[in-house]
């Protein structure tokens, strides 16, 4: 007789979204559009083919590219005669497989430039997006089995998945860094907690090494990477296990703290050779205002606002606070989350230009605590309350899903969203041929200098 699979309903659900990721990436193919190595990506992406095709890392390169490839031009700043990425490395390392593989491809067909962002390079980038994307999915649900029911656990994946801006950045716009971050973020906390159950070696060089990857491939990540040493202060067994480590082998912490320097090492190489010093601030004059933080307006505005677009997601932070098994765990996260929504909402352009707030992406292993605990929750009420709050919780997925829809077709504009617009859209209202008139351009200018 055959077994029954374990956690069956769960690997139904993740094999659901992941043929919705798949079949949404394959609708909007946006690498046959040329529209996924542009803006930020440019930036992340470009070390490679300065390095590997030109042997130019002051990318005078850029004066022989069409003018489509890149659509929007490579972001770069310039220091003296120099001129230099202000992205980090980090995501290059996730890009070099299938830049790899999309330059064997684009030398063998002469119909294409083999010369780092045609159309062979665009779909690769998208295509690794999607591998990363569906399996921090997977990896996601094993994190969740840790300590949830199989039913909570596809609960709150087909909420992060249906009703936040993570499927968007996964298919329309991807090779961000964001669902790489999320996907770092998801196997830290399985090592985190795999340390918890048997300390192994492996596991924390492991750890160390994620954490090295995670900063090096967004910097402010390094406040999320904060968690597992809170958990270490705050967990006796978390603490014990890792002491028992060190006592059988001293040199353990010492080892695992080159380890997490490994993937930064090419950064400080990159940026001494363009400033002479290790530690350089490649962002030039854009910077923090720390003293303006924009956080209601960044989770409540109707620019952007996290909470107005991915609705969901407030759910998910509401879920934390419930009294649960899991809640010691999911403690020592408050600081890192607090720090990470401040730091994030004082940068100079806190709307990031994007659907929902699209930073926050890298908090969403912490809070699909949250979902999971709101799913343990709604099983147990009665069926009147728990029918109620799963109609809200499915009203939320739709408003995301039409407003990605919308954004995707510039109706939902990227940084010029007001009370009006937002409404109309909210109401599912006709267009009225003014309303395009509604939109409120930010004031660049005010915010770089004064943080307004």
């Amino acid at each position: 007789m055959l077994k029954k699979p374990r956690n069956l309903l769960s690997i139904v659900t993740c094999i659901i979204i992941s043929l919705v990721i798949i079949v949404q990436a394959n609708t909007y193919r946006m690498w046959v559009k040329n529209r996924v190595i542009i803006h930020d990506v440019t930036g992340y992406y470009s070390y490679l083919p300065a390095l590997f095709i030109y042997d130019d890392l002051n990318f005078d390169f850029r004066k022989n590219l069409p003018v489509n490839e890149p659509l929007e031009g490579i972001w770069v700043n310039q220091k003296d005669s120099v001129t230099y990425l202000k992205a980090s490395i980090g995501m290059s390392y996730f890009f070099y497989p299938s830049f790899i593989a999309a330059h064997a491809i684009a030398k063998k067909n002469p119909e294409v430039h083999a010369n780092g962002y045609s159309l062979p390079y665009q779909h690769a980038l998208a295509l690794n997006t999607l591998i990363v994307g569906i399996l921090g999915l997977w990896f996601s649900r094993l994190l969740l089995l840790k300590f949830f029911s199989d039913i909570s656990a596809s609960i709150a994946l087909t909420l992060l998945y249906g009703g936040s801006n993570l499927i968007y950045y996964l298919t329309i716009e991807p090779a961000m860094t964001h669902p790489y971050s999320y996907f770092l973020v998801v196997v830290m906390l399985l090592l985190t907690f795999s340390l918890m159950e048997k300390p192994e070696n492996r596991r924390f060089i492991l750890l160390c090494l994620i954490i090295g990857w995670l900063v090096a491939v967004r910097p402010t990540n390094s406040i999320l990477a904060l968690y597992p040493f809170l958990l270490f202060i705050f967990n006796h067994k978390l603490r014990n296990h890792v002491l028992h480590l060190v006592k059988k082998n001293p040199f353990i912490i010492p080892f695992g703290i080159v380890c997490s320097l490994i993937p930064l090492i090419p950064q400080f190489v990159y940026w001494y050779k363009i400033s002479g010093t290790f530690i350089f601030y490649s962002y030039d004059q854009e910077k923090f205002f720390f003293n303006k933080p924009h956080v209601w307006d960044g989770l409540f505005g109707y620019r952007t606002g996290f909470f107005l677009y991915s609705p969901v997601m407030l759910a998910a932070c509401i879920g934390m606070f419930f009294k649960h098994n899991i809640r010691k765990l999911i403690m020592p996260a408050a600081i890192p989350l607090l720090l990470f929504t401040y730091v994030v909402f004082s940068w100079w352009c806190w709307w990031y230009g994007g659907f929902s707030i699209r930073v926050m992406i890298e908090t969403f292993p912490f809070l699909l605590f949250g979902l999971a605990i709101l799913a343990d929750k709604l099983i147990q009420l009665k069926w009147l309350p728990g029918s109620l709050i799963s109609v809200v919780l499915i009203f939320m997925i739709y408003q995301n899903q039409r407003f990605s829809d919308l954004y995707e077709r510039g109706i939902i504009h990227w940084d010029s969203m007001t009370k009006k617009n937002y409404f109309t859209v909210f109401k599912g209202n006709k267009i009225p041929p003014e309303y395009f008139d509604w939109f409120e351009k930010p004031d660049y200018d005010k915010a770089f200098k004064e943080g307004e």
